[in-house]
Formats: C-alpha cells, structure tokens, sequence
C-alpha cells in the first residue's frame, strides 16, 4: 500500500485509488483522514490515522464506492464518446442547409426543412393528422424554449373533436419574425398534408393565433380568410 501526500498534507491518497480529506488532528498529534466520499451520497466511513511523522496508524478500508481510477476511467470513456458527436449548434446558419425525408430508429419517416430562417420537423403521422383535422387550427409561439441563437419555437396544433384534444402537428424553429418566414412555414406544412387530402385544398373553419401581425397576416394571405 502506497501513501501519497499532496502539498500542505490537506489531502491525501492510497495507491492513486482512494482520496482521503484532512479531519482534524487529535491530542497526540495523530492526524485523522476520512474518505472524500464521507460526505457524499456513499458516507464512506473509510479513514486513515498518521503519527506524528505521517506513518500510517490505522487504515480503515470499507470503502463502499468505486475506486478513483476507475471513474477517471469511465469519465475518459464518456469524453472520448462525446467527441464523436458534433459539437452543439451556436449559430442559426450552422443548422445543416438540407431538406429531406429521414427513418428514426423506429423506421418512421421525419420530415426536415430548412433555409436560411426557417427550420421545420414534422412526422409522418403529424402530417396525415394535419391533413385530416384541419377544420380547426391552433398557432402559437413560444420564446421560453427557443435555442438561444433564434427568435422563437413555432408549433401547429390541430384540434380533434372526438378525443376533445388538440394535438401538435408540426414544431419550428424561426430566426425572426418577418411574415414571409411565417408563409413558408404554413406552406410548406400544408405541402406536406395537402397529398394525404387527394389534393384537396386545406382550408380551416377556425384558425386561431395570437396578436402577432407576421403569423396573422400570413394565415389570412395563405387561407384566404
């Protein structure tokens, strides 16, 4: 077994394994030396006494916890993974710029569209519910949740009357709140659903938002309503 002492002996270690803080020094100038892990969620209740010439008196090993290499170990792993991963997005403009159709892991098809201010996902079964539930839309824009790098996260919700329930159809990520980028967002949603309609024309009864002038101005031009 091998003693390490660190600078100001505050903090010691045993074969590069256990740490042990500096508790308090006892009448006979033993020193007391519990495990870091005492005052965590493992109260260890591992400790080591040294003399006065920082001898070790009595280890007392019951440790209940990993050893430190093999967290350092784990934590190397978890970095090394974490590298494989692109690192998190900052900037609307590093958004990848590609509209496509992908299959999650659960083989359903996700629908991605982007440009330069608009960011849209949307499910296949969104798309088929938007489409068949169209008579009542919701609109609304939410701030709290938005990525720091854009203006606001916009979702569609359509309301269905026999589960008295509305139901998110479509989430967005919007760079400002001009209304041209609110007229691509509704075409583009309502491109999607218009081929599970038989091309017929989406057309709501209700469609409800809130006092924003860019989304209301542009569900009047796009609906005509």
């Amino acid at each position: 077994m091998k003693l390490v002492k660190p600078i100001k002996e505050k903090k010691i270690n045993i074969d590069r394994k256990y740490k042990f803080n500096f508790s308090y020094k006892k009448v006979n100038n033993s020193k007391i030396y519990r495990c870091t892990h005492y005052k965590t969620d493992y109260k260890c209740k591992s400790f080591i006494i040294l003399n006065d010439k920082n001898k070790i008196i009595k280890y007392y090993n019951n440790h209940n916890h990993l050893e430190e290499d093999y967290n350092a170990t784990i934590t190397q792993m978890m970095r090394t993974i974490n590298k494989q991963y692109p690192s998190n997005i900052k900037t609307f403009d590093e958004i990848p710029g590609e509209s496509k159709i992908l299959k999650t892991v659960r083989d359903e098809d996700f629908m991605i569209f982007k440009n330069p201010n608009v960011v849209i996902f949307q499910y296949l079964f969104q798309e088929k519910i938007y489409s068949q539930y169209s008579e009542d839309i919701f609109v609304d824009g939410t701030f709290s949740t938005a990525p720091k790098f854009s203006y606001q996260v916009f979702i569609t919700r359509n309301c269905i009357k026999e589960y008295n329930c509305f139901y998110t159809t479509s989430i967005s990520i919007l760079n400002n709140k001009k209304q041209a980028n609110y007229e691509i967002l509704l075409n583009e949603v309502n491109k999607n659903a218009f081929k599970y309609k038989n091309n017929v024309i989406i057309s709501p009864i209700k469609f409800q938002c809130d006092f924003e002038k860019g989304i209301s101005n542009a569900a009047k031009k796009f609906f005509l309503i």
